[in-house]
């Protein structure tokens, strides 16, 4: 007889980044605050400095009322979802 064991794992503590495509694909980021700022400058919240589609601030995400909102800050590339 074979016993079947289900194992559930408890909700990670906040929203995470994913990162779909490119250098980092697979990479996560925790998103924590009201405000993230994206792109290759160090300076940045989450900074992806291989990315050559990624501007130095490439995009925000902001956190409002349990949503989340991009915004893209003027970067060549545009910011798609």
């Amino acid at each position: 007889m074979t016993i079947d064991k289900t194992v559930v794992a408890q909700p990670s503590s906040g929203a995470m980044l994913l990162v779909a495509e490119g250098v980092q694909a697979g990479a996560r980021f925790s998103l924590s605050g009201k405000s993230t700022i994206i792109g290759r400058d160090p300076s940045v919240d989450i900074s992806l400095p291989d990315d050559v589609q990624c501007s130095r601030q490439h995009a925000r995400i902001l956190s409002l009322s349990g949503h989340f909102v991009i915004e893209d800050l003027g970067s060549t590339n545009g910011a798609p979802m």
